[in-house]
């Protein structure tokens, strides 16, 4: 009876160390926390372009989710990490954002298969790699607004829109 005790409690101790290891948090969502790990690449972008950062931000109206695209989200500092511009591309991570007014950290990655239409997505190029989450455009440097004109179409999270082709027009600000 003494060894099936010595042995319970042996195996309740690796139960916990392994349960502690699986739940470990940093406090950011900077992985793929979701069923989905979608991503909007952006195709096609001039060259003026080439090592500034982008964002997005749009709505699922079948959802009634906002969405928005950046690399990581810092919850401490209420910032977005953002995707550098390389070679006329750029891939954001698309997530699911609670209210991205107030702040709210993204709740998981985006991964449906729809069709958003374009005029509810703006995408935004700017000269700093961080995106403060509570300031407004200018407070982030915003140097143009990309707006799409076409419906985006998404398969399991993930849409490719060119700038040359789907009708897409950059606003200096």
């Amino acid at each position: 009876m003494k060894k099936f005790n010595v042995f319970l409690a042996i195996l309740f101790c690796s139960l916990c160390l392994s349960l502690a290891f699986v739940s470990c948090d940093e406090g950011s969502t900077g992985g793929d926390s979701g069923a989905g790990a979608g991503t909007l690449t952006i195709t096609d972008i001039p060259a003026e372009y080439n090592g500034k950062y982008a964002y997005c931000t749009g709505v699922s109206l079948s959802l009634n989710q906002n969405i928005q695209g950046f690399e990581t989200y810092n919850t401490a500092s209420s910032t977005r990490a953002l995707p550098k511009i390389s070679n006329g591309k750029v891939s954001l991570k698309l997530w699911y954002v609670s209210n991205p007014v107030s702040g709210t950290y993204p709740d998981k990655r985006y991964g449906e298969t729809e069709t958003l239409a374009g005029y509810w997505y703006d995408i935004f190029i700017q000269e700093n790699p961080i995106r403060i989450t509570q300031g407004n455009l200018l407070d982030n440097n915003v140097l143009v607004e990309v707006k799409v004109d076409n419906d985006i179409a998404f398969s399991k999270g993930s849409a490719t829109i060119s700038c040359t082709k789907d009708n897409v027009r950059i606003q200096e600000w």
